[in-house]
């Protein structure tokens, strides 16, 4: 007996000396069960998911379809960049070398304008973009605007001449090369934006389709019931349930399918169908449909 209450007065001595707020943490069990392909995982919100899909695909897309074209289509630009560049300075050198001799068209007070509409759009570009908060095509097009009948009035006086390609050919044709490459410029730029707007558009209705907050798929692979199957019947009052999405009967329909969902109930096929197409949930528990029940 002595030998016996030693042992127990050492216990609680030790119990007491262990401190208050010392907790044991359990290790996680691996013995969840596995996921089944097109299911979302419980510890995974509906929302999260479909970012994650969308975050993905989109990934996917740039990738396999987007790549070398849009690796393509930056070089082109480049190049094309460079050489109006290129045709700019020349225009330029022409303008302050060939000032003095004689053309029977305001060639050279062209350049001029030019020259001023392009430093004005690079000066009132960053005040624009703050008159259009959030709108920078919008300030781009409005500050091109001074550059665009500059170019009309170029392309008019450079078909209008008739003997400056023989006064002065230095700056008749360095100055219809400049208006040539504006055209062709502009035009490009121009398709390039409306034909990546339109992809994007396209691109972002396709995600629509493909990863809308839908369970059609889980819809698809749920068992089915007979009509005459006493699932249907309700032990509360005996009678056949209603589907609550049509409210029609379960059992007068004719030709309809019945689905039972994970968490146990009952509705139309093609009723469950149209309402997975938007949600995810069941329409009466708000369990998620593509999660088997416990």
């Amino acid at each position: 007996m002595a030998e016996a209450a030693r042992h127990l007065l050492r216990a609680a001595s030790a119990s007491q000396m262990q401190p208050p707020d010392t907790l044991s943490i359990a290790a996680p069990t691996s013995d969840a069960a596995p996921l089944i392909d097109g299911q979302i995982p419980r510890s995974t919100t509906r929302r999260q998911w479909v970012r994650d899909q969308v975050q993905q695909r989109v990934f996917q897309v740039l990738i396999g379809r987007f790549l070398v074209p849009g690796i393509i289509l930056f070089t082109f630009l480049f190049l094309l960049s460079c050489f109006f560049a290129y045709v700019w300075s020349l225009a330029c050198v022409a303008f302050i070398t060939q000032w003095r001799k004689p053309c029977d068209q305001p060639l050279k007070y062209y350049m001029l304008m030019h020259f001023l509409a392009w430093c004005a759009m690079q000066v009132i570009s960053p005040k624009l973009l703050e008159c259009f908060p959030g709108r920078p095509f919008a300030a781009a097009v409005t500050a091109y605007i001074p550059c665009l009948g500059v170019m009309v009035w170029g392309v008019h006086m450079v078909y209008s001449c008739e003997t400056c390609f023989v006064t002065n050919p230095g700056l008749f044709y360095p100055t219809r090369n400049l208006i040539f490459m504006q055209i062709v410029y502009s035009i490009t730029m121009t398709i390039t934006f409306g034909c990546g707007v339109a992809a994007v558009i396209l691109f972002l209705l396709s995600l629509g389709d493909d990863f809308s907050p839908g369970c059609v798929e889980a819809v698809k692979k749920l068992p089915q019931i007979s009509v005459d199957s006493p699932e249907l019947i309700d032990p509360e009052d005996g009678l056949v349930m209603d589907c609550t999405i049509c409210l029609a009967n379960l059992s007068t329909v004719n030709g309809q399918v019945i689905l039972k969902t994970p968490c146990g109930h009952y509705f139309h096929d093609s009723c469950l169908l149209t309402w997975c197409k938007n949600h995810m949930d069941c329409p009466i528990c708000r369990a998620d449909v593509g999660i088997e029940g416990p």
